[in-house]
């Protein structure tokens, strides 16, 4: 079917655009079948679409909004409003397939063209009707009794506003004047068929001379005349320039009908109202009435079926009674050796809540609980699977997650006044106010498009098999829908059982020369399927979406634009979140900028992810076999032909996973076949690169360990002190009782210690075979001590512990040095924990406080953290220096600590930047876990000299590092950087 013409007849009301329409008709274009009646005002029709009017209207707000100076279309525009405009438009394009060309006129098109624009697309040809503006003002007063000032008003923005977006969006056009279609008409019949390639003929009395219905061009106030007049004249003209000599005017304009447009609308309303209480009163009586006459004809049906249903539900509920009951007998004899244990007196506050009236803060946490996890079956279920995973401590976690999402957090900062009230993790919020497009917006996305002189290309490749058909047409019209142009959607439907789908792809197909669909014969699953799908694309870059997702408006634009600011990537990634069935936002995840370890641990690239082509189809597309984790498989294999800057995250949200029954997104457990394949694929890539070492599954994703090497390096651990005998003694009883790494020796370096007893017990460890006491009398400079004992260090790998450390896990060293040993990585960093059993240290964010905060600091040691990030190893930008392992020979590389500069705070930060600037990256690990009794032995920061030394440190940090300080390429923009619990940010993103 060759493709359809669309006309776009543009212009005010009262202008002739129904006078031009039937021209149009005349030369045989088509204007559907549900038009507006004709009226007495215009007895022979206004040739409108009433779909096309109420989606105006809608846009508008209300009936009135045609009539006003500023109408609010943003806050009426949507998602479903797209997918429904977009639906219509290709069943009006389907009902008219017949006719070649076909026009679309509403006047109320001149102020809601942006929002068409992407639905409508840039072939459209543009008739442009301008009839001056006293004449229009004149026939407004007539028939709609307005004022004079009020009709030129309207005439001005109608105008403007569309002549603004004909321009910006490139459409041909055609300028018709009024007074010459009714004068001449044969002639200005004869201009529009040339200017749409038709024949001229039909134009006998179309344009009657009584049509003028008003030509009296009264004067007006001065300022707004000349306007309109200026504006009359370059539109007949068709000279561009004018848009931009009148734009402050317009924005007066604007700005001073803004009041008046409230009155008027609260007015509206008033009486909208009040009708609306009226109709609602008589539907309420009419529902009534029908639920009565329904009730009395269908009561015996209801109850039989009510009976046969309670039945049902009864049988269930007593075979789930018996399964439970079989269930806890098996698990009888292991929670018999757990009451029997210490652990059981975790339990108490469990028992006290049985005990306890409905008052108690512990009940209302149960009861939360009972409410997040669907009732008590489905909470029960959700603890008896933490407790077989994680044991005491998943409950404890659990407990503590559910609290967590009762508290309510205030947004902080200097913008706490704006969003007073407003808790910091309402993400609702946060997309109303920092991720929500208006028409400015847009405006300013497609002026940036128009303006490009290259335009990368995309492929959008989606998998089907049996959507949702309603998901599967929401999921196309927001790749349709999409800001920027330029793009193909390749469809492979994978034998789906539904003929529906078939039909929809279908028609789709025909609607959108964009759109290509293979029909697989039979079924072969996602992998074979998104081979399919890849096979018919054609384009430099490759999209990754599922058949039931849905992309944002600007996905593609924001992905073009990194693409040109940066011509050597190679992989891009975005942010993401999940949309419920109502449409409603919720659980971002706003990810790191290119992180490996994470990678390593969880597929975090997932969507939206764009590929370039060429790499793809050398790796061989997706490899079957790895179906469930095919992404994260393509992804690995993708690394492996690129290097690392060639990867680039888009700090935006531009992805949504749809929530529903069947989809990974509602349920958030990985299935068993999911994590299998996700296994083969990590220690395939381990195998490929050469990495010695595997991959293990836990229940927050995935665990990569590493080989050390046949004889381990020797590690120097480096302690400085000052007296504190008992915590040395803690640190150092803990290192040799708890630590199972066979080589390392011990350097304690005393820095001016005056304490006898700490004097003799380092004497007396200093006998010892594995450890060094250096006397160090310098003035207290941490950076240089340690520095110092380096320099004497024997091992081939460096451990800078503080001397306020005890050990936790007894394979924390072997942890750290067997990551401190693979190509790449820098320093190494610890789970430092607080005696409490909080999180002291999880990594360091730049920016938090000014310079630097650790990640999830206070949380509870059993909590998964933000995205389960406190149990992945993963990389940060910095880590700290209290419990940090790194090669010597990358030490001495960078230099050290900075002893001149950061004699005490922020050297570990510097230290690691430096060490990233040197190329490697720095690694943060959940799975060496230490307490960290912090700063005991220095004290506070609170004489005047500790303060003054502390500023200049700050005010090195700032000059040192910059703005890079303000924007971790490990953490997010759209993060805080007033708390450290990876809250949302509430300054301006």
């Amino acid at each position: 079917m060759n493709e359809q013409q669309l006309v776009l007849v543009v212009g005010m009301h009262r202008s002739g655009t129904s006078a031009v329409c039937q021209l149009l008709e005349a030369m045989g274009v088509g204007f559907g079948n549900n038009l507006m009646p004709a009226a007495e005002e215009n007895p022979r029709g206004f040739l409108e679409d009433l779909s096309l009017v109420a989606f105006n209207e809608q846009l508008l707000g209300h009936e009135i909004g045609w009539t006003l100076i500023n109408p609010q279309c943003s806050q009426h525009h949507s998602l479903e409003w797209s997918s429904a405009a977009t639906h219509w438009w290709h069943s009006f394009l389907e009902d008219n397939h017949e006719k070649a060309m076909v026009a679309l006129k509403d006047p109320r098109i001149c102020r809601t063209l942006s929002y068409w624009h992407p639905i409508l697309g840039a072939s459209a040809r543009v008739v442009f009707v301008v009839r001056h503006p006293s004449d229009v003002a004149g026939s407004l007063a007539k028939r709609n009794g307005f004022d004079r000032q009020l009709g030129l008003a309207l005439w001005f923005v109608y105008n403007y506003d569309a002549y603004c977006d004909v321009c910006r969006f490139g459409y041909s056009r055609l300028m018709v004047d009024y007074d010459q279609l009714i004068d001449e008409e044969e002639r200005t019949g004869q201009s529009i068929a040339e200017f749409l390639g038709l024949p001229a003929s039909g134009f006998d009395s179309i344009a009657e001379k009584g049509l003028r219905n008003n030509h009296q061009r009264a004067s007006d106030e001065f300022e707004l005349s000349q306007a309109c007049e200026a504006l009359y004249t370059a539109l007949l003209s068709n000279d561009e320039s004018i848009l931009e000599q009148l734009a402050s005017y317009h924005q007066h304009l604007c700005a001073s009908f803004e009041y008046i447009d409230g009155l008027r609308c609260e007015r509206y309303e008033a009486n909208s109202q009040s009708v609306s209480r009226k109709l609602a009163e008589t539907v309420h009586q009419r529902n009534i009435l029908a639920a009565d006459y329904a009730e009395l004809e269908n009561s015996i049906d209801e109850r039989n079926q009510h009976v046969l249903s309670i039945g049902a539900a009864h049988q269930q509920t007593m075979d789930e009674l018996v399964a439970t009951r079989l269930h806890l007998e098996k698990q009888q004899a292991l929670l018999d050796s757990v009451l029997a244990s210490d652990s059981w007196k975790i339990t108490a506050p469990l028992r006290y809540l049985g005990n306890s009236g409905r008052s108690n803060p512990w009940v209302n946490l149960v009861r939360h609980g009972i409410q997040q996890g669907g009732g008590v079956k489905g909470m029960v279920r959700k603890a008896v699977q933490l407790y077989r995973v994680e044991g005491v401590s998943g409950l404890k976690r659990g407990f503590y997650k559910i609290r967590a999402g009762t508290m309510h957090s205030p947004v902080e900062g200097p913008l706490s006044a704006k969003f007073q009230g407003i808790d910091r993790n309402d993400y609702a919020a946060w997309v109303e106010h920092f991720d929500t497009l208006d028409v400015a917006e847009r405006r300013r996305i497609m002026g940036i498009i128009n303006a490009w002189d290259e335009c990368p290309t995309f492929s959008i490749i989606m998998p089907t098999f049996n959507p949702e058909p309603d998901m599967l047409r929401a999921a196309i019209d927001s790749v349709i829908g999409q800001l920027y142009p330029h793009w193909e959607l390749c469809i492979a439907d994978d034998a789906s059982t539904d003929p529906a789908i078939r039909d929809i792809l279908d028609h789709y197909a025909r609607a959108e020369p964009r759109i290509k669909v293979a029909f697989r014969e039979e079924n072969g699953h996602i992998s074979a399927s998104s081979n399919s799908a890849l096979a018919l694309a054609k384009n430099e870059w490759v999209a990754l979406f599922d058949h039931d997702d849905l992309l944002t408006e600007h996905a593609l634009f924001y992905m073009a634009e990194a693409i040109r600011g940066c011509p050597d990537v190679k992989l891009l990634y975005s942010d993401e979140d999940k949309v419920d069935q109502y449409g409603h936002r919720q659980a971002p995840y706003f990810k790191p900028g290119w992180n490996r370890d994470l990678l390593y641990s969880q597929n975090f690239i997932c969507h939206l992810g764009v590929y370039q082509r060429d790499i793809i189809e050398r790796i061989g597309g997706f490899r079957l076999g790895l179906e469930g984790s095919q992404d994260h498989d393509l992804a690995l294999r993708f690394i492996e032909q690129i290097e690392d800057h060639q990867v680039h995250h888009v700090p935006r949200v531009l992805y949504h996973w749809r929530m529903h029954a069947a989809s990974t997104s509602a349920g958030g457990e990985a299935k068993p076949y999911t994590v299998k394949a996700g296994l083969k694929a990590l220690n395939e890539h381990f195998q490929r690169t050469g990495r010695r070492g595997h991959v293990e599954a836990t229940p927050f994703g995935y665990r990569a360990r590493y080989t050390l090497p046949d004889s381990p390096p020797l590690v120097s651990l480096v302690i400085p002190t000052r007296n504190s005998a008992d915590l040395v003694r803690m640190c150092i009883d803990s290192i040799m009782s708890k630590t199972n790494y066979p080589q390392y020796e011990i350097l304690l370096v005393d820095n001016n210690s005056d304490d006898p007893e700490a004097l003799a017990y380092f004497a007396e460890l200093g006998r010892r075979p594995n450890i060094k006491v250096i006397r160090d009398e310098q003035p207290f400079n941490y950076s240089a001590i340690n520095n110092d004992a380096v320099a004497r260090a024997s091992g081939e790998v460096i451990a800078l512990v503080n001397n306020d450390i005890e050990v936790i896990s007894e394979d924390w060293l072997t942890e750290m040095v067997s990551l401190a040993l693979q190509p790449g990585v820098g320093a190494v960093g610890a789970k430092l924990l607080y005696p409490d059993d909080t999180i002291q240290h999880a990594g360091v964010v730049l920016g938090i406080g000014g310079v630097a905060g650790h990640s999830h600091k206070h949380f509870p040691c059993t909590s998964a953290g933000y995205l389960n990030r406190l149990n992945l190893i993963s990389s940060y930008s910095a880590v700290t220096a209290a419990c940090l392992v790194i090669r010597k020979s990358i030490y001495d590389d960078v230099g050290g600590l900075d002893e001149d500069h950061l004699k005490v705070a922020f050297n570990d930060v510097d230290f690691c930047l430096r060490v990233r600037e040197a190329g490697y990256r720095n690694v943060w690990t959940p799975y060496a876990q230490l307490y960290h009794h912090e700063s005991v032995s220095r004290g506070a920061e609170n004489t005047p000299e500790k303060m003054a030394r502390f500023s200049s440190e700050v005010t090195y940090m700032r000059e040192r590092w910059g703005d890079l300080l303000d924007r971790d390429s490990a953490y997010n923009p759209n993060l805080s950087l007033i708390h450290e619990d990876f809250s949302l940010s509430w300054s301006t993103v």
